[in-house]
């Protein structure tokens, strides 16, 4: 299968990259700007939590800088970044802000996070020192690499764990799923109840899906064009069906490098 030109030029693909998480550095300060009250005293995020749950010298300190701040400079840093590029100027200072608030934002949270959140550091820390460096055509190149490899590592461990879990193994881990809190009412959520077999169909598409992607990236051709789709309509499903705003972005911006790499050592490209 031929690759677009944009998908070739590695340089072009780490600018797609940069502006994709300048868009889901947004959304993510502006979920948690919207939630800024829960994290004062007595609200939901209390930062005085993390002493108890984190304890020591570090998050002692970094205990007085409010999750609100970070996520207002993350916004001006995500939003200088895109500029920047638009400009055609190198977002390298921009990104090594936004790298360190995101990594910063790692001890400041009192609760755990999810996979988005590990992607965000990822892809943040990568692009700063790619950026960085990026007189080295070959440092661009581990780059994309580097970030493709790390979307194949997040479905291939997360399908293969599901094959250990009882409920995934039964089919009924996705209809019971949007029967918690992270489910939305609707017609998919009444479509399972009312058809059961349906739920364990999904069910195991889900495991096949993320167990079968690092297969499709390292085949490339037509089996990395596969592979992506699926995951845009992976991530599409769980963006609408479970309303995780910050979760599809962060992987959705992993998804050039994948293509990149797959365009030039997939064994079938």
């Amino acid at each position: 299968m031929p690759c677009p030109s944009w998908v070739t030029d590695a340089s072009m693909v780490l600018d797609v990259t940069a502006v994709l998480v300048g868009i889901a550095s947004v959304l993510s300060a502006a979920e948690l700007l919207a939630l800024r009250a829960e994290f004062r005293r007595n609200g939901v995020f209390d930062p005085q939590v993390l002493s108890s749950t984190r304890p020591g010298v570090l998050t002692a300190r970094l205990g007085v800088v409010a999750i609100p701040r970070i996520a207002g400079a993350e916004l001006a840093l995500a939003v200088t970044v895109m500029l920047l590029l638009a400009l055609g100027m190198s977002p390298v200072l921009p990104l090594v802000g936004l790298a360190a608030a995101m990594v910063l934002q790692r001890f400041l949270i009192p609760y755990g996070g999810d996979g988005s959140d590990d992607m965000a550091r990822v892809l943040t820390v990568t692009l700063a020192v790619a950026y960085a460096v990026s007189t080295t055509s070959a440092a661009v190149r581990i780059a994309l690499v580097f970030i493709a490899a790390q979307l194949c590592l997040a479905y291939g461990a997360s399908g293969i764990s599901k094959l250990f879990g009882g409920t995934w193994r039964s089919g009924t881990a996705v209809p019971r799923i949007l029967h918690t809190a992270f489910g939305h009412a609707g017609l998919t959520r009444s479509a399972l109840d009312r058809w059961p077999n349906a739920g364990k169909t999904i069910t195991w598409l889900v495991i096949a899906f993320e167990v079968a992607f690092p297969i499709g990236i390292v085949l490339g051709g037509w089996f990395a064009a596969a592979a992506l789709a699926g995951a845009a309509a992976f991530q599409l499903s769980i963006a609408i069906s479970m309303g995780l705003n910050r979760f599809t972005p962060w992987f959705v911006a992993a998804f050039p490098a994948t293509a990149w790499t797959a365009c030039h050592y997939g064994l079938f490209s």
